[in-house]
């Protein structure tokens, strides 16, 4: 069963990025059409500690920024990135972490075409990958590793104006979270709001495009999934991140 709903999530992840060219323009009326598609870099700032009070001594804090890649276009949101810093014991602390969310849109005031104003609901899956590993002057140990598969409903916006467009998303999502793809499984909630501005083609079909994203979330695993040895039940941890985000519409 969970690997069944992780794969359904890979396997719309890949559809978005498939059927890009075929939805690479929607009609949001004013002055033309939104480019849908967008790449490039980002810089996130990242805060991920254990919660219980009697923390394990191979638990960890990282509260450092990370930098990678986004892809996004109509329906789907794509980012990737790697960071490293130190923890308060002074090892090293390295963090990978990968989302995806791809939503259909409900629209019940009609269509957006010849709209200024487009009001929608997104409706959609969510996952996510991080990987957390610690090394002292020892050993390189990863101290986590966990997957979330995950359904969303939340409510969107998106605006013209003057020839750009405006995007604003919001959406809680709950799921569940399992130890590296395993069968060790938990929960996951949390919610996330994303900005997104683009200015379609400035030359030769590119365009421009900025933007921001909120994600804040909480993990409830087993402990042996987290843990080889740990005096409690259940392990929680909490984050949250902004990414920003700039790139090029095509």
């Amino acid at each position: 069963m969970i690997r069944a709903i992780e794969s359904a999530v890979l396997a719309v992840c890949l559809m978005g990025c498939v059927a890009g060219p075929a939805a690479a323009q929607f009609n949001y009326g004013g002055d033309g059409s939104r480019t849908a598609r967008a790449v490039g870099p980002l810089l996130t700032v990242v805060d991920f500690s254990f919660r219980p009070p009697q923390a394990p001594d191979v638990s960890f804090e990282y509260s450092d920024p990370a930098i990678g890649l986004f892809y996004s276009r109509e329906g789907f949101m794509g980012r990737l990135v790697r960071g490293s810093g130190m923890d308060a014991d002074g090892d090293k602390v390295t963090l990978v972490d990968g989302s995806v969310d791809a939503w259909a849109a409900v629209r019940p005031f009609g269509s957006p075409d010849s709209k200024a104003l487009d009001v929608f609901f997104p409706i959609g899956l969510y996952g996510d990958y991080r990987k957390v590993s610690k090394q002292d002057e020892s050993t390189l140990a990863t101290v986590f590793e966990v997957s979330v598969a995950a359904i969303g409903v939340g409510a969107g916006v998106n605006l013209t104006l003057a020839g750009s467009h405006l995007s604003l998303r919001s959406q809680p999502f709950f799921g569940l979270a399992s130890r590296a793809f395993g069968t060790d499984t938990g929960s996951s909630a949390g919610y996330m709001v994303d900005i997104e501005w683009t200015l379609p083609e400035i030359r030769s079909g590119l365009g421009a495009y900025a933007g921001w994203g909120y994600r804040w979330q909480r993990w409830l695993l087993n402990a042996s999934a987290v843990f080889a040895q740990s005096n409690t039940r259940r392990v929680e941890y909490r984050g949250f991140r902004h990414a920003f985000q700039i790139g090029l519409t095509f």
